[in-house]
Order: structure tokens, then C-alpha cells, then sequence
């Protein structure tokens, strides 16, 4: 591979014998005469981002008098950006829960046929601006299963027979098309944390922290 510790020239000569390229975060002058090497030689260049480079990648370019700049809006969405998301969230929900409806009418039936328990199990989340609200989801495991705090696995007994069918393919999740609809959730956006294993807020890393500056959503980031 190409390390750093190697003379500028040498780099560029084990450039040329690759097609492809993939820059990684390093010294920042030696990384720029590298990056143009590559641009001039019609090298495909790959760069592999530093966290500044992350916090950049959401930034758009402004005039300042007859300098571009580029802005950086850290404050979460803009109210431009809140409408143009809420009316995105309102149509894919509306247009989703139309064609699910015929897969959740069936799994609340098997649902109530399982056991004849409540087919919506309703947890407390954390959304934007640390608002606390109820996420709906198919029950898939016993009644109070959630009483016994313990991590879920594929074999565990709390699952009902009907659990063990829609959990692998997510369709417990479904009825979150209705939080959407609601406004609790949005489409897009970090997946809404349990409020008792959230802790302390103002122990939080800083960067986890941002997940709040938006709603929580069906998608998550992974």
C-alpha cells in the first residue's frame, strides 16, 4: 500500500500504476498535492472522509459579496426544509398504509387468533427536541413481555407464533406509518430510542445528541 512516510514523487510513481485510488485523512498539504496528482492523471479517486470533511458534506454555497462561500446551517432542518419533509412523510405514509393495509388487516388477525391479546403494543420514544412520544408496532411477542428488560433474540420464548413470522421481515413496524401520519415520526430520519435506556441527556456524546435536532424515523440510519 501507499503510506506517507514515503517522498511525494515516490507516492505519485505508485499512483500511476493504479487505476483507482483511495485517499485517506492524513496531513492536509501532502492530501491536497495528492488529490490534484490524481485529478490531473484521470485516477478514480476515492476519499475517505474525516468528521470535518461529514459536517461539510451538509453545508451549501452562498454569496458574500462576490465571494461563494460555503454555509454551514447546524441548527437541524430549516422551516423551508421542515414543510418540504412533513409533506414528503404525509404522501409516502398515506400511499404506504393504502397498499399495507391488506397485510395488516391480515396480521391483526393472526395476531388476535395467537393469543387474543392487543394486537398494537405501544412504547414510550424520543423524538426531536427530546419530545416524548407513543411508537406503535404490531405485538410480536406475549403480553408484558416488555416488563422483563432484557435484549430479544431470534430464539426467545417471549415470541409469539405469529411473532416469529413478521419480526424477520419487519412488518411489526408497519403501523409506524400511522405515527408518520400523526407527525410523531417522519419517514427518514435516526430510529426513535427507548426513553428508559436514553440516560442522562447532558452526559450524551455530542454527536449523538444531533439525532435529536430531527423527528425520529421508520428508516434509520444504518
Amino acid at each position: 500500500g501507499i503510506t506517507i512516510d514515503k517522498g511525494l514523487q515516490e507516492i505519485k510513481n505508485e499512483i500511476d500504476k493504479h487505476e483507482a485510488i483511495l485517499i485517506c485523512d492524513f496531513d492536509a498539504t501532502l492530501k491536497s498535492e495528492i488529490l490534484k496528482y490524481c485529478y490531473s492523471q484521470n485516477k478514480r479517486i476515492y476519499l475517505l472522509p474525516s468528521s470535518a470533511d461529514t459536517i461539510l458534506n451538509g453545508s451549501y454555497q452562498v454569496q458574500v459579496f462576490d465571494t461563494p462561500v460555503l454555509f454551514l446551517h447546524n441548527g437541524g432542518l430549516s422551516m423551508e426544509q421542515r414543510i418540504v419533509k412533513r409533506i414528503f412523510d404525509l404522501v409516502l405514509s398515506s400511499i404506504g398504509i393504502i397498499i399495507a393495509s391488506p397485510f395488516m388487516l391480515a396480521i391483526a388477525v393472526g395476531i388476535k387468533l395467537c393469543d387474543g391479546g392487543p394486537i398494537i403494543f405501544k412504547q414510550p420514544r424520543i423524538t426531536r427536541d427530546m419530545q416524548e412520544f407513543s411508537i406503535y408496532k404490531f405485538r410480536s411477542m406475549k403480553v408484558d413481555s416488555e416488563k422483563e428488560f432484557k435484549r430479544t433474540t431470534s430464539d426467545d420464548d417471549r415470541i409469539t407464533a405469529i411473532g416469529k413470522i413478521i419480526r424477520p421481515f419487519r412488518l411489526d413496524e408497519l403501523p409506524q406509518l400511522f405515527n408518520i401520519l400523526k407527525g410523531d415520526m417522519s419517514v427518514v430520519g435516526p430510529r426513535p430510542c427507548v426513553t428508559y435506556e436514553l440516560g442522562d441527556f447532558e452526559t450524551l456524546n455530542k454527536r449523538y445528541k444531533k439525532r435529536f435536532e430531527v423527528k425520529a424515523g421508520l428508516t434509520g440510519l444504518a
